[in-house]
């Protein structure tokens, strides 16, 4: 009975991060302008994962903003194979496609859209959710 109300709280709790992982980067306006590579690279974290490093500015209204932001999907560490190539595409001092948050200017991104973990926490979520609704009714 207990592992199936927690199967169903977590299975909630994950569909609950997805829907506002979804309604975060979805309802940011995203204004594109160009930008200047600061660095691009890899590099190994202690779990021995491949990490994309890359850093940038970009000019709003005059002022001169800088992020490491490659996309916005409300993941932190984890390091999607399309982030590592976009570092082997550039060297500082190349030019690229910044997008930043037309509310907040120093909110800035590469990748503008991508949701990331919605589509692991839906199937994931809905999953164990599921699982734990199959338990509590053999239970009862």
């Amino acid at each position: 009975m207990v592992l199936g109300v927690g199967a169903v709280v977590f299975g909630a709790i994950a569909l609950l991060r997805a829907a506002f992982t979804f309604r975060r980067v979805r309802k940011i306006n995203w204004v594109q302008v160009e930008g200047r590579v600061q660095q691009a690279k890899t590099r190994i974290d202690p779990e021995g994962v491949m990490c994309a490093i890359m850093s940038y500015e970009y000019e709003v209204d005059g002022q001169t903003y800088k992020s490491n932001t490659i996309s916005v999907d409300g993941v932190d560490g984890l390091h999607y194979p399309a982030d590592l190539k976009l570092v082997d595409r550039y060297n500082p001092g190349d030019s690229l496609d910044v997008f930043f948050n037309r509310v907040e200017p120093s909110e800035a991104c590469l990748r503008p859209g991508r949701y990331g973990e919605v589509p692991v926490l839906v199937v994931v979520g809905t999953v164990i959710a599921v699982a734990g609704v199959l338990i509590l009714w053999q239970a009862s």
